[in-house]
C-alpha cells in the first residue's frame, strides 16, 4: 500500500450544524477554528464552552446553549414564551422571514426570559437568540426585557 500523497491530501472538517459530512471525517467528530483554523475534536470544544483551546476564539452559542452552560442543570423555567414577532408595520417579505426564523431556532422571538438558578442562587435570565433575524430586538424583546426586570425586582 503507498503512502505516497497521504501528507499533500486536504481534508475537510464538516461544520456540524450545516449537517453536511464528509467522506474522511463523520459529522460532529471535530470542528474548525473560525479565527485560527485550528482543528478541534467536538467532545473537547464543547466541554470548553466553544472556545478555542488555541486561540481562544469564542464561538456564537444559541440561546439554549448558553443557558446550559449558565444555570444549574433543569433549573430554567421559561416564560413569556408564548409573545411573538408581528408585523404591524406591514414589511415586504417580513412574514416569511419571520416563518425561516422559526423553523432555524423553533422560536418565534430573538429573546428568551425566564427563571433559573445559578450555584444555587435564584434568578430572572434573559438571553438573546442570534439565530433569529441576527438578535434583533423588536418590540416583544422589549417586552420581555421589561418582564423581566419586572419579575427580578418583585423576587429581589
Amino acid at each position: 500500500m503507498s503512502t505516497e500523497g497521504w501528507f499533500r491530501k486536504k481534508v475537510t472538517f464538516p461544520d456540524p450544524s450545516e449537517g453536511k459530512s464528509s467522506a474522511n471525517v463523520p459529522v460532529g467528530l471535530a470542528v474548525k477554528c473560525v479565527k485560527c483554523s485550528t482543528i478541534l475534536f467536538n467532545r473537547d470544544f464543547e466541554k470548553n464552552f466553544r472556545v478555542c483551546t488555541k486561540c481562544g476564539h469564542h464561538s456564537r452559542l444559541t440561546a439554549q446553549q448558553r443557558i446550559d452552560y449558565t444555570v444549574d442543570e433543569g433549573s430554567f423555567e421559561e416564560f413569556a414564551a408564548g409573545l411573538e414577532s408581528r408585523d404591524p408595520l406591514d414589511f415586504p417579505d417580513y412574514a416569511s422571514k419571520i416563518q425561516q426564523s422559526v423553523k432555524k431556532i423553533g422560536s418565534g422571538e430573538s429573546f428568551r426570559v425566564g427563571y433559573a438558578a445559578i450555584n444555587s442562587a435564584r434568578c430572572v435570565l434573559g438571553v438573546s437568540e442570534f439565530g433569529f433575524r441576527g438578535g434583533t430586538l423588536g418590540s416583544v424583546a422589549g417586552e420581555k426585557i421589561a418582564l423581566a426586570m419586572e419579575a427580578g425586582a418583585a423576587h429581589r
